[in-house]
C-alpha cells in the first residue's frame, strides 16, 4: 500500500503526540532537564518509531492491553489523524492513523518513520547539519493554547533524502521544561511501569534494533554514517545509538524500514504466547518471527540472546 500524507498533518500530528504526555508528567519527581554533553553529534537515540497499520487503534489495543505495555500517551482521534504512544523499553513505539493522502510517503513497509531525539538543541544542531552538507526542511516549533499564553512544546525538523517515502526527522522537547522534568525521567517511569509486569506475557526488556533496507547499501551508509558520526558503524552496516535501538542497514530491492527485533528474557515463554496466538511465521534457535498478516503487517523478531546491551 503506498501512503500520501500532508506534510502540514504531519507537523501537527507530531507535536499533538508529544503534547499528549503531558497527561502523565504531573505524577512525575521534580527534577531538571538533562544537560547537553556532547556537541560534536546530533543524534541522541531513536525516541519514537511509526507504525501504520490497517488499524492503528487495534495495534495500540494489542500493545497495551494484550501484551500488557506501558502506555506513553493514549491513543487519541482528533480531526483527519489518530495515534497513541507505548512504551517497549527502550523506545515508544506509535500507531498512527492519517486519512489524507500525499506522495511525501511512499512506503510497502507498515512501519513509516524514525524520531530522533535530538542531542543539542536546535540552533546548535542545524549548524553542525549544514557543515555536514545534510540537507533538512526548515524547523517548526509546535505550540499549544491560547493567544497569549501558548506553551511550546517541540520543535521538529525533517532530513530530507535519509530513507526515501519515509519519515526521519530530529525532535528538540520543550514541553517538559514546562513541567520541570525531563526526557530521562519520562522514560525512567515508563520502565518502571514495565519492570512491574515484568515485560507482560513475552517479557519483553527492549527493542534491540531496527532493519533497514537499502537499494544502494553503500551510498545510504556514507549519508548515514555522516548523520550519526560520531556513533561508528560497529558491524558491518550497524550502528548503536545510545540508549535505543540500533540501525542495521541490509541491502534491499526497495528502500524501508523492514523489521524491529525485540529482545525478550524468555525465547521459550515468547514462543509459548506466540503459537497460542498464531502469530509464529518462522523459528530457530536464537530468534522466532512473527507472521505480518497476523501481526498488523509489521514484521516483528523476537529474540533472547542480543549484543545490543545499551539498556535503562
Amino acid at each position: 500500500m503506498i501512503f500520501k500524507i500532508p506534510l502540514d498533518l504531519i507537523r501537527k500530528f507530531i507535536a499533538f503526540n508529544i503534547f499528549m504526555t503531558a497527561s502523565v508528567l504531573f505524577c512525575l519527581p521534580l527534577g531538571c532537564q538533562e544537560g547537553i554533553k556532547d556537541f560534536h553529534s546530533v543524534v541522541k537515540q531513536v525516541d519514537h518509531i511509526m507504525l501504520s497499520p490497517e488499524n492503528p487503534r487495534e495495534l495500540f489495543n494489542f500493545l497495551t492491553q494484550e501484551l500488557k505495555l506501558p502506555v506513553a500517551w493514549p491513543y487519541r482521534e482528533y480531526g483527519n489523524s489518530a495515534s497513541g504512544g507505548v512504551y517497549a523499553g527502550n523506545v515508544n513505539l506509535e500507531p498512527v492513523f492519517f486519512q489524507h493522502k500525499h506522495e511525501t510517503l511512499n512506503t510497502s513497509s507498515k512501519i513509516i518513520g524514525l524520531a530522533f531525539e535530538a542531542s543539542v538543541p536546535t540552533e546548535e544542531m542545524l549548524k553542525e547539519l549544514d557543515r555536514r552538507n545534510i540537507p533538512y526542511m526548515k524547523p517548526e516549533t509546535m505550540e499549544f493554547g491560547p493567544e497569549g499564553s501558548k506553551v511550546k512544546i517541540s520543535t521538529n525538523t525533517i532530513l530530507e533524502n535519509m530513507l526515501p517515502g519515509s519519515f526521519v526527522f530530529l525532535c528538540e522537547y520543550h514541553i517538559y521544561k514546562f513541567f520541570n522534568t525531563d526526557l530521562t525521567q519520562m522514560r525512567n517511569k515508563w520502565q518502571d511501569n514495565l519492570i512491574k509486569i515484568n515485560g507482560g506475557p513475552l517479557g519483553i526488556e527492549y527493542v534491540s534494533e531496527i532493519k533497514i533496507g537499502m537499494r544502494n547499501k553503500v551510498e545510504a551508509l556514507k549519508k548515514w554514517q555522516n548523520l550519526l558520526k560520531p556513533n561508528e558503524c560497529c558491524q558491518d552496516g550497524c550502528f548503536d545509538l545510545g540508549k535505543g535501538p540500533s540501525l542495521r542497514f541490509l541491502d534491499s530491492e526497495q528502500d524501508c524500514i523492514c523489521s524491529l527485533t525485540i529482545k525478550v528474557k524468555s525465547l521459550e515463554k515468547a514462543c509459548d504466547y506466540l503459537l497460542i496466538k498464531g502469530l509464529i511465521d518462522a523459528k530457530d534457535k536464537y530468534t522466532v518471527t512473527t507472521r505480518p498478516d497476523k501481526s498488523f503487517g509489521i514484521l516483528f523478531e523476537f529474540t533472547e540472546v542480543d549484543g545490543n546491551k545499551n539498556i535503562l
